[in-house]
């Protein structure tokens, strides 16, 4: 099961549109969703320990929309060497264990059922990544420009949504074509 989450930069939040009548609404990168049907907030989730209603709304969107999302499939090891065997049967290089399950390229889902693709960036090209100057610059499909903030907690471009780790992450800033350029040409040497 994959979930689409746009990131709405103005009140940092992430939002995911199931049907017309129902949708989610993560704050601080998904410790807390809201449920709305037909724009009434009719649950909460937290990622609070213990707290598995997340875990079992995933499970009723499967069963009821998995025409929409796709299958919900997590990977039910919890031990270290459970996951270990896991990791050599499958070939699975990632250091992350995909306890939410494998997107359809294999790649790693997380708890949101973001894939690891939309969540590093790889959903664009990148067009130039200085760390000297901290720039990064992506271009989407549509050949327009954008520019990824530098984390310097962490001295590595931000994640493109905000996470658990990165609840307050501002995702990535929509450059002009000619600001794009002109960035391109000063800082691609």
């Amino acid at each position: 099961m994959i979930l689409s989450w746009v990131h709405n930069q103005e009140k940092n939040v992430l939002e995911c549109k199931i049907t017309d009548k129902l949708h989610y609404v993560a704050h601080a990168g998904g410790r807390r969703i809201k449920k709305y049907v037909n724009d009434v907030k009719v649950a909460v989730f937290t990622d609070k320990e213990h707290d598995d209603s997340w875990e079992k709304e995933k499970h009723w969107l499967s069963e009821h929309y998995s025409d929409v999302v796709g299958k919900y499939e997590p990977i039910p090891l919890e031990l270290e060497v459970e996951q270990h065997i896991w990791k050599v049967e499958n070939n699975w290089d990632d250091s992350a264990f995909p306890l939410f399950g494998v997107g359809k390229h294999k790649e790693y889902l997380d708890r949101l059922q973001r894939p690891a693709s939309v969540q590093t960036g790889k959903d664009m090209v990148t067009v130039l990544q200085n760390h000297n100057v901290r720039l990064m610059i992506e271009m989407d499909k549509n050949r327009e420009y954008w520019q990824r903030p530098y984390c310097l907690t962490q001295e590595t471009f931000y994640n493109v949504q905000p996470c658990c780790v990165f609840p307050d992450n501002p995702g990535r800033k929509k450059l002009s074509k000619e600001e794009a350029e002109h960035l391109i040409k000063t800082y691609s040497k």
